[in-house]
């Protein structure tokens, strides 16, 4: 699919999931991982031949962009991406494991798969414990980026997150 298909598709969806009324709520996640950071990196080694490519062990970076003010904050935590095992309404989980400014081990965020290979919707957790869906796409190179647009005020705006695999690394299987 080339990328403008990509774009329009995926504004649509999120178009759609913006408009969605409270009968059509999707369940929080719970507030917090029950494992440890050790199981994690346990299962990753003991999986890494069976993995998604989306399951691992990633740095985020982030920029949020409004008008002419653009602020960009680099490796401002460390997460880990895992398959979710029991029927919810996403198919991953991201689990905090090393931020300043959250707790380890806090759900972050939950990513459905698309009818498009690569393509993800996410609903992140904000500062605030309110949720926003973001746009992703896990690339060729093997990084991870996320998109949400919105309005600040009367001023259009952005989000970005890019995510950077840190483990498991290739052919460690």
């Amino acid at each position: 699919m080339r990328y403008r298909e990509s774009v329009v598709l995926l504004s649509s969806v999120a178009v759609a999931l913006a408009c969605a009324g409270p009968s059509e709520t999707v369940p929080l996640p719970p507030d917090r991982y029950t494992g440890t950071v050790a199981n994690l990196e346990a299962y990753f080694e003991a999986n890494a031949a069976s993995l998604d490519p989306i399951e691992g062990i990633w740095s985020v970076a982030g920029e949020q962009q409004s008008g002419d003010r653009v602020n960009v904050e680099m490796d401002f935590a460390r997460v880990a991406i895992i398959r979710e095992r029991v029927a919810t309404d996403w198919d991953f989980v991201e689990v905090v494991v090393a931020s300043d400014d959250v707790e380890s081990m806090a759900v972050s965020a939950v990513y459905s798969e698309t009818a498009h290979e690569s393509v993800f919707l996410s609903r992140q957790r904000e500062a605030d414990d309110s949720w926003t869906t973001y746009e992703f796409r896990l690339n060729a190179d093997g990084t991870l980026e996320g998109l949400r647009r919105y309005m600040d005020g009367n001023t259009a705006a952005s989000a970005s997150l890019r995510y950077i695999k840190l483990s498991p690394k290739p052919g460690r299987e």
